[in-house]
């Protein structure tokens, strides 16, 4: 399970993006529509997860595979990745993970 906090997001965007989902655009307008109003991944996940019916989990794969978040998948690729690592080696090792 993935936590991102409170799902508290503001309600003004939660009430636009409940009516942009339904609009021909639908999911890419409305990230592409958050992201320039200054939500970031997260909030994005939360809002989705209030307006669409989707699960956290459900939520963040659209946001990262997104046209709106594209720029960023690769960088949070890496991230994702480093982190994955860093778990495999503190769970089979001494609890200190190697640095490349």
């Amino acid at each position: 399970m993935i936590y991102v906090g409170p799902l508290q997001v503001d309600e003004r965007i939660v009430e636009r993006a409940a009516k942009m989902l339904r609009e021909p655009e639908g999911l890419e307008g409305l990230l592409s529509w958050m992201r320039s109003q200054g939500e970031d991944k997260i909030g994005s996940m939360k809002v989705l997860v209030r307006v669409s019916g989707m699960n956290l989990g459900q939520a963040k794969r659209a946001v990262h595979l997104s046209k709106a978040w594209a720029d960023m998948r690769s960088t949070d690729d890496v991230i994702q990745d480093s982190l994955q690592q860093a778990a495999q080696e503190l769970s089979r090792g001494d609890g200190h993970p190697r640095v490349a």
